[in-house]
């Protein structure tokens, strides 16, 4: 049983988890018939849990009860090496990566860590031209993270944004997990029907100055690029104030 973001859980959560890790009981929710679990407990969190403990918020006894093996895991733009290999796993052996794609993954920071990379796997099978992908496939051009890599504006694919203090703390797994392994389309037509919601992929401010930059203004190739349509890149030129001459 994989428990993410154990810090958040509230004391009378705690509680209830400490019961079930000692004894194994549980009760379910509207029931009072005691039930038997016996399951390999997985935790992880981004918080301090020591400073947490020190602050009433988190139970001793708990994090001892959960702490037998520790593993710090760096956030993913200290693990450059671990980038390529994730991605293919993301987008699965129907594809590859041309060289400037790779490029370009290398390059981005990657804020918002494996979550991030892996919708930007997902924006990049849904708007796959060729088996070969493109930085353009993952919205990662090299002029936009080059951008991203000085300014660290918000990412093309949809992401919570963790803040700079979660950024420099390691994510502490207590397990190795698994990660889901993403699901190619395996017909045109359901790559067509999905490519029909890519307008909903936000795009900040400097995506698209970087883009229009790199094409020399050319709006169709800004919005092929961007993964927008023109319509939809008009819309948002409109909402940041840009010139569309």
């Amino acid at each position: 049983m994989f428990l993410d973001e154990i810090g958040n859980l509230p004391l009378s959560g705690q509680v209830k988890l400490l019961r079930v890790l000692q004894t194994g009981e549980f009760e379910r929710l509207g029931s009072h018939k005691t039930q038997k679990v016996k399951v390999r407990v997985i935790s992880a969190t981004n918080a301090d849990l020591a400073q947490d403990i020190a602050e009433g918020r988190f139970r001793e006894d708990l994090f001892y009860r959960l702490n037998v093996i520790e593993l710090a895991l760096p956030p993913l733009n200290q693990r450059i090496d671990d980038i390529l290999p994730l991605v293919q796993h993301f987008v699965g052996v129907k594809f590859s990566l041309s060289k400037p794609a790779q490029q370009a993954l290398l390059q981005h920071r990657w804020p918002g860590n494996v979550r991030e990379l892996e919708n930007a796997c997902k924006r990049a099978v849904l708007l796959a031209q060729s088996h070969v992908l493109t930085e353009a496939d993952f919205g990662l051009t090299p002029v936009m993270s080059a951008a991203r890599s000085a300014s660290s504006p918000i990412s093309t694919t949809s992401v919570s944004r963790p803040s700079e203090k979660e950024l420099s703390v390691p994510l502490h797994v207590y397990v190795p997990t698994s990660i889901p392994v993403n699901t190619a389309f395996s017909d045109d037509a359901a790559r067509a029907q999905a490519l029909s919601t890519h307008e909903a992929i936000e795009v900040s401010r400097e995506d698209i100055e970087a883009a229009l930059k790199q094409h020399h203004g050319v709006i169709a190739r800004v919005a092929k690029a961007l993964g927008l349509s023109r319509q939809a890149l008009y819309r948002r030129m409109d909402k940041f104030g840009l010139d569309k001459s």
